[in-house]
């Protein structure tokens, strides 16, 4: 038994002093912890050698501060479950612990009654029932420890005004308990506060604070008391993350000549963000890095994408790019080592015949050719202007020619263009644009919706427009003579057929000028009655271009033989008037 006259202010230990002497120096330390507490004076200082200092029990009742070695190799053990605590701070103040692992115990640190100590920069594990243990205690201070492994790792009962920050909370069974009237305890130091081992699970669309390697939502340490971390540590230790991702591309990586759809390929990783999905960037070069166009943005960390390069130029100066960002906004990127090439397009490109001009609504025939170099089958795609895209046609043999139509349902002009691709996926560029022009073509001159028409013996021809009439879409004609039709038509016009249909069925009448030179008119010698007028234009290869109809035309005729001189016919028109209701 060691006996001392005086009280040391400093007290050194080292379990593996087995021989003595023990005189608690530096030379000479006590073996045991306990006698160190026995002859420390109030106030005083016990450093403790690293060695493992098994089956540790004790009580701290004055104010002292016990200081480890080293914190990993300066372990106190209890022994298991038949040791109730560690260390015990029992009705005192001002203790201070640091540099320390405390393990293996029912309770690792317990504190009853106190207050006003710090626990700082230690190991608290392997406990049953709780790491650090506060029952009826004020103004702890608890930072820089790792309480990991733990049943509980902080235990509160009865407390109030302690703090808690910068510790790392590691696979405990249950991090924080809270016991009945324990309120106004901190979870931060108002900057940053701890790290938490479940917080992504909990709060997996939180985004992280890369100045202060936090995150920007609340940790809820437990609901009782509002405990509440408000600036929880991203990484153990408040660790921040300056090292970007790393990226390869590995195809096209250079030198490669590709078409059609490709895979392109590549490699990313993080030294601490697992999951980099959502973060991919990937960019093309057409010249060899002089500019970049997006293809991915916010992508998934596949390690592939397909890329169809038929959507750009052919070229021989691509390059590929992909970057990653961590969850510090750290970026990693790669490019391909030298320049690739894209051929997809043959030489040349198809050619379009058909007509220029027309009506809307008319269905028109267009017809395309291209010769593939190889000789292989042809597909054909064909743009109509009005932004609607065919699929692709075919196939069909080298050089056979493809016929396809369309109509168009508003006046306007539009480029018709195609391209053609051969079974191997080489295409062509777009060809020339086909301009068409929908327009109206063709009208009667001298027969209007809504209009009353006279022209009885030698009175010349005069009108009467009701606006009643028009909405019933009705045309009177009151004359003693035969029914004369006149036209206007655009130049493209050709050749004019004019019909007049009898609504009772009597008679029909066709009549065909295909002479313009002096504009397009006939005489139909018809009887009295309902009719309904045709007038339909073709152009010079004697497609139909346009056509117009009136449904309603009471030709009132007066005297059967009654005739006169037939009016000048309308010239070619230049200015052509909208007549169309």
């Amino acid at each position: 038994m060691l006996v001392f006259d005086n009280y040391f202010n400093y007290v050194y230990v080292d379990v593996n002093n087995v021989a003595g002497p023990w005189y608690g120096t530096a030379q000479h330390p006590l073996q045991y912890i306990a006698d160190a507490v026995a002859v420390l004076a109030p106030n005083g200082t016990i450093f403790i050698y690293e060695g493992i200092y098994t089956n540790t029990s004790l009580v701290l009742n004055k104010s002292m501060t016990i200081l480890g070695e080293n914190l990993h190799t300066t372990i106190l053990d209890g022994g298991g479950s038949s040791t109730s605590a560690v260390l015990q701070i029992h009705d005192t103040s001002l203790i201070s612990l640091s540099h320390l692992t405390v393990r293996n115990a029912m309770v690792g640190i317990e504190a009853q009654n106190s207050g006003n100590s710090i626990l700082s920069q230690c190991n608290v594990s392997q406990c049953l029932d709780s790491g650090i243990k506060l029952v009826g205690s004020s103004y702890f201070l608890v930072s820089d420890c790792n309480l990991q492994n733990n049943n509980k790792a902080i235990q509160l009962t009865n407390c109030s005004n302690n703090q808690f920050y910068h510790n790392n909370f590691l696979n405990n069974t249950i991090h924080v308990s809270v016991y009945p009237n324990t309120y106004s305890n901190t979870w931060d130091n108002g900057i940053t506060g701890n790290y938490w081992d479940n917080y992504r699970l909990l709060y997996p669309h939180a985004n992280v604070i890369p100045d202060t390697g936090t995150w920007d939502t609340p940790y809820l340490v437990n609901a009782s008391g509002n405990n509440v971390d408000y600036h929880p540590w991203v990484y153990p230790s408040g660790y921040i993350d300056a090292i970007p991702p790393q990226v390869t591309v590995i195809y096209p990586n250079g030198g490669e000549v590709v078409s059609g759809e490709i895979t392109i390929r590549w490699h990313a990783s993080d030294d601490l963000t697992m999951n980099l999905d959502g973060t991919i960037i990937m960019e093309y070069s057409a010249d060899d890095g002089g500019s970049w166009n997006q293809l991915v943005s916010q992508g998934n960390n596949t390690g592939f994408y397909v890329w169809n390069t038929t959507s750009v130029p052919d070229g021989d100066l691509y390059l590929i790019s992909v970057s990653a960002i961590d969850e510090f906004f750290n970026i990693g990127s790669d490019a391909s080592n030298t320049t690739f090439s894209i051929s997809n397009f043959a030489s040349g490109y198809p050619q379009i015949n058909g007509p220029t001009h027309g009506g809307n609504g008319i269905v028109f025939n267009f017809t395309a050719v291209y010769t593939d170099p190889d000789g292989k089958n042809i597909l054909y795609k064909w743009d109509w202007g009005d932004g609607n895209e065919s699929e692709w046609f075919g196939p069909l043999s080298s050089g056979e020619p493809i016929s396809t139509f369309n109509s168009w349902a508003n006046d306007g002009n539009y480029s018709v263009r195609v391209k053609a691709k051969n079974v191997d996926g080489i295409e062509t560029e777009w060809s020339d644009a086909h301009l068409m022009v929908i327009a109206e073509q063709i009208n009667f001159s001298n027969v209007k919706l809504g209009h009353i028409y006279f022209k009885l013996f030698s009175f010349n021809r005069s009108f009467i427009f009701s606006d009643f009439l028009k909405r019933l879409y009705v045309v009177l004609i009151l004359t003693s003579h035969e029914m004369e039709l006149e036209a206007f038509a655009t130049d493209v016009v050709q050749s004019v057929t004019f019909k007049a249909m009898n609504q009772m069925e009597i008679e029909d009448m066709e009549v065909t000028d295909d002479d313009g030179s002096n504009g397009f008119s006939c005489t139909m010698n018809v009887t009295r009655g309902v009719y309904a007028l045709n007038i339909t234009a073709f152009d010079g290869n004697g497609t139909l271009i346009d056509r117009y109809s009136l449904s309603s035309v009471f030709f009132i005729r007066i005297g059967r033989y009654a005739t006169g001189p037939p009016e000048n016919r309308l010239q070619t028109a230049y200015i052509r008037p909208r007549l169309r209701p």
